[in-house]
């Protein structure tokens, strides 16, 4: 069969990962107007930092939970429906899941306050009673959203793409509505309750979506269903992945309410613009080339393979390098463009254009890594990206941000996050070298003219910056379209080899 003939296939995956990647982006886009708003409106004090960590506590499980119950959840109910099954099977799952997280809500909800003393030691006496009253107020969500997680996943199952994953907006518009109506009288105590609200709304849109495709609720729990049982075989290592992924910002925050006030709150911050860089500039990218990928493996000869995948981290380095550069450069405005406004004052500007920045450091590798990751996928080996990718992560990351938390604060623990992602990416670059006998020289010498060039190119706007007074959003564009002219014409001075990449593969790319 030839490449075209499985362009229709790799075409209707690409289109539904298009709809996936508009969804979470304009879901992204909320979550970013929501901090903006929550930095207006109480700054980086110790009420958000309390705010900040009762979420990543209690808030942020099922969305780590989420990935792994829907990555095992969708292959045996797409089989169960066919089978005419389904309904048993997915009753089941909710419902032991329903169990599980009302027995950790109640424990959240009556273990507040030692929580609190025990994880929220470096806050004073205030910020822990804070943070016991947030984690109590946010306990319920805990349920909610693990059941609008296992919905979720029925809905990708059922390709309802857009509104699985826009739903994760209903969030962040009751953040929204919690900061313009309720923060006037409850103060910050009226954002977990808007996230409360928002909870229920989305259980309440996804099971209406799917009771409209015929899905009903009963409380049934059959244990001994074999898909139950597979299920959980499934789940076990994917689990461990979630909770390791949970675990680390937890480590993060637990950290950081040691360090100044307004820590936690300018951390939070600064990953929100670096969020929505990783969904448009690395998952958008990586997740368009995985069906090429993937019939390139088994299409393809050893060697050509080989080929695509030098073709495919090159083209990471070709464009990530003066991406990241620039974003360091023009962290400043950036920030001032996004959250300078009300209470979040220049001085939290300073602080969290450095996290940024610190964290932009690890966009190249993060990207790296992940598409490593998929081609280790693509070639059938999901244990070497879990122990070398996810297990030397969170290894990385204690290790570094106990080094460097004591001399940079919080920009040591932005910082730890980008060394982790470096020392992934190599050591899954190294492991694929030794399977697929890459040509390192190549890629180090990529990287190295990548370097350069981007260097000289962004070097006017960061002049530009420092003796022109103009406003944020003019530094922005003006910055971007200096230094992608100059990283254009200086890429083809030096006829860089990843121009006749595009020229090659563009074509093929926009069929697919």
């Amino acid at each position: 069969m030839s490449i075209s003939q499985s362009l229709p296939r790799t075409g209707g995956l690409v289109r539904a990962t298009s709809v996936v990647m508009a969804a979470t982006l304009a879901a992204s886009l909320f979550g970013l107007v929501r901090e903006a708003m929550v930095a207006a409106h109480f700054g980086t004090s110790v009420a958000t930092d309390a705010y900040f960590f009762s979420f990543d506590l209690v808030a942020s499980l099922p969305e780590f939970l989420q990935s792994a119950i829907g990555a095992c959840l969708i292959p045996i109910y797409t089989r169960s429906k066919q089978e005419g099954a389904s309904a048993l099977f997915v009753n089941t799952i909710i419902n032991v899941y329903l169990l599980l997280l009302i027995v950790i809500a109640v424990w959240l909800f009556a273990a507040a306050p030692l929580i609190a003393a025990r994880l929220a030691s470096g806050f004073d006496a205030t910020g822990r009673q804070l943070v016991s009253t947030m984690v109590r107020l946010l306990a319920p969500t805990v349920v909610l959203t693990g059941v609008w997680s296992v919905l979720k996943a029925m809905l990708n199952a059922e390709r309802e793409f857009f509104i699985s994953n826009f739903s994760q907006a209903l969030q962040s518009l009751g953040i929204i509505g919690a900061v313009l109506l309720l923060a006037p009288q409850m103060g910050i105590y009226g954002l977990p309750v808007g996230i409360l609200i928002a909870s229920v709304l989305q259980v309440a849109w996804t099971g209406h979506t799917l009771n409209r495709k015929g899905f009903r609720y009963t409380f049934d729990i059959a244990l001994r269903d074999p898909r139950f049982r597979q299920y959980l075989l499934l789940l076990g290592p994917s689990l461990v992945g979630s909770l390791i992924g949970y675990i680390e910002p937890i480590i993060e925050i637990t950290l950081a309410s040691h360090l100044a006030e307004g820590s936690i709150a300018a951390i939070r911050f600064a990953g929100r613009p670096m969020a929505i860089l990783t969904r448009i500039a690395v998952y958008s990218f990586v997740t368009a080339l995985l069906p090429i990928l993937s019939w390139e493996r088994v299409t393809a000869t050893q060697t050509s393979f080989k080929a695509n995948i030098v073709q495919i981290l090159n083209m990471l380095l070709f464009v990530l390098i003066p991406l990241s550069l620039l974003l360091i450069t023009l962290r400043m405005p950036i920030i001032q463009l996004l959250f300078q406004r009300g209470k979040f004052d220049a001085a939290a500007t300073q602080m969290t254009a450095n996290i940024f920045a610190a964290l932009v450091i690890g966009l190249l590798p993060m990207a790296v890594g992940v598409t490593l990751s998929s081609v280790f996928v693509a070639l059938e080996d999901t244990k070497t990206p879990t122990i070398w990718g996810a297990g030397s992560s969170f290894i990385a990351k204690l290790v570094f941000s106990l080094i460097l938390i004591t001399p940079l604060g919080a920009v040591g623990l932005a910082l730890a996050t980008s060394l982790k992602n470096v020392v992934s990416a190599t050591l899954l670059l190294l492991q694929l070298r030794r399977l697929q006998g890459l040509d390192g020289f190549y890629l180090a010498t990529a990287f190295g003219r990548a370097l350069i060039v981007s260097l000289v190119a962004v070097s006017p706007v960061y002049l530009i910056t420092l003796y022109l007074a103009l406003p944020p959003l003019a530094l922005i564009l003006f910055g971007s379209l200096i230094t992608a002219a100059l990283y254009a014409v200086l890429s083809i001075a030096v006829r860089a080899p990843e121009l006749a990449i595009v020229q090659e593969r563009l074509p093929r790319w926009r069929r697919a």
